[in-house]
Parts: structure tokens; sequence; C-alpha cells
């Protein structure tokens, strides 16, 4: 185990050290191609198409290790007057304790109660349940921890679908007003988040059959997603969804024109037939208030 995460670390390491170089490669290229401008010498696209690929295998490439980075300091548990707090309870869930309003920010304690250099941790009010919360980690809202005699407890509620309320977002890049969904197959629900994990959008790689629709045919887009009826835990609001042509569609990316001789559109791809017409047929049915 031991070897096997070195292995990692130093793979993680050799590809931030190359992305550092696409960088590089990418300012270096940019430099050249704005001297060409000012000496009134024609742009040269393969020379820009480079520049941009530059960048995006950059940043691309440091991704791993700052991801890793960031985990290192995430403990998954914590000693506390004695008590001992476990975190990973709620799974691939995300804590709603990022944003005023959130029922994590607004009972979450101001005193600090434990410090252990790197991390702070405040109690978290929660009627019957002991539990402590970190902004440590990957997620905005932090990470949280519960007692580990409550652990188990915890665990199966949050895997229990169940336990959340499920609605759907409307927006246009993101999700602006929340719409209750009264009655919902929760097979279905979890297939279009599988559908959506497995069929995320990832540079270069052409595996997608993905379609492009004219911006201005993207009226607005939906996004499906599910709270725990305490409030504290959601899925992503995204990604964003919409109808087109009788069709639920996935909004892979948006293309500002730059490939395209400046027409800007929204590339996306098919959802399943039937997947996608029980998403349009839950839509009209809780429709906006």
């Amino acid at each position: 185990m031991a070897f096997m995460a070195m292995l990692l670390a130093s793979i993680a390491l050799l590809v931030f050290v190359l992305g550092i170089g696409w960088i590089i490669l990418g300012i270096v290229l940019t430099i050249i191609t704005l001297v060409r401008i000012k000496k009134g010498i024609k742009k040269n696209r393969v020379l820009s198409v480079i520049s941009i690929l530059s960048f995006i295998f950059g940043f691309i490439s440091l991704l791993p290790l700052t991801f890793m980075m960031l985990s290192s300091n995430v403990p998954n548990s914590v000693v506390i007057e004695g008590v001992t707090y476990r975190s990973g309870f709620y799974g691939d869930l995300y804590p709603n304790f990022g944003q005023v309003g959130d029922i994590g920010s607004d009972t979450l304690q101001e005193e600090v109660i434990y410090d252990d250099g790197k991390n702070r941790f405040r109690r978290v009010d929660f009627e019957g349940y002991d539990w402590v919360h970190s902004y440590v980690g990957g997620y905005t809202g932090g990470t949280v921890y519960c007692a580990e005699n409550q652990w188990e407890q915890m665990l199966e509620y949050y895997a229990d679908d169940s336990n959340f309320d499920y609605y759907y977002g409307i927006g246009y890049y993101i999700a602006e007003k929340a719409v209750d969904i009264s009655d919902i197959d929760i097979q279905k629900f979890n297939e279009l988040l599988a559908f959506a994990n497995e069929n995320h959008y990832e540079p270069f790689n052409a595996a997608h059959n993905t379609q492009r629709i004219p911006k201005s045919e993207y009226y607005e887009g939906f996004c499906f997603y599910k709270i725990s009826k305490d409030g504290y835990f959601s899925t992503a609001r995204k990604p964003m969804f919409f109808v087109y042509q009788g069709r639920l569609l996935m909004v892979f990316y948006y293309d500002g024109g730059r490939s395209n001789g400046g027409i800007e559109e929204v590339v996306a791809i098919d959802v399943p037939h039937e997947l996608g017409q029980y998403f349009i047929g839950v839509i009209e049915q809780n429709p906006a208030p």
C-alpha cells in the first residue's frame, strides 16, 4: 500500500512538472503570436491552436497533484475532548456549509473547539447528534465529522434514498430557481446521475457522440439533484440538461465560437431516449411556480 501511494505521488509530481512545461510553452507561443501581430505579420492559426492546447494540457496536468495535496490535509478522524470523530459517512454528497443561508452555516458554532495546527474544528448545533466541522478538503462546504458511536447510524441514513427530497433547478449556466419534485422514480434519478458521471466532459476525448446546438436555441437548462431531509447534504447541482426538439440533452460544454467561425454553440449529448422522456415528463408535471 505504501509503495502504491509513493508510486502515485511520483506520477502525479511528474505530470505536474510536465504541466508547468506545457504552460510555459503556451506563454512563449502566445508572446510570439502577439509579437507577430504587432509587426503586422498574418496570424498563424496553427500557432494559436498549439498555444491554446498547451494551456489546456498544462492546467489539466496540475490537477492530480493539487487534488492529492488537498486530500492529504483532510484527516479521516480526529479526537476532541476524548471523543473520536470520523468523516466519510455521507459518501460523495456535498456538505451544505458553503454559503450564507445553508443550514450547515447557520448551525455551525463560532467557537473553535480544536486546532491541530492545520485545521480548525467547530461544533454543529444539530440536536441529538454529535458533529464537528472543519473547512478543509476539496469542497467549499468543508468536511463533516460525527462521533464514532453514531457513525454507522449516519452512514445508513445518508445511504437511504428515501431520506432525501428531490428537485430540479432552472437556470442558464447554473441553477437559479429550485422546483420541488412531488413524485419521482428514485431508480431513474440514480440512472440519470450515473449517466452524467459516465459521460462528463473530458477535453480531447472524442468517444462521445456529441452534437452542436446554436446557443440562440438554448433557452434554459435544468439540473436534477437531491437534498437530505435534514438539509445538511446534497448532490451537485450539475450538469445542466435542456429540452431540444422533444429530446433531453446534457450540456457538454459551451463553445464561444473560437472553433466555429465565431458562432456560439452548446455542445451536448443525447440522454438515452426512455430516461430522457421520463425527466421531460417530470418537468412538465412539476411546473415552476
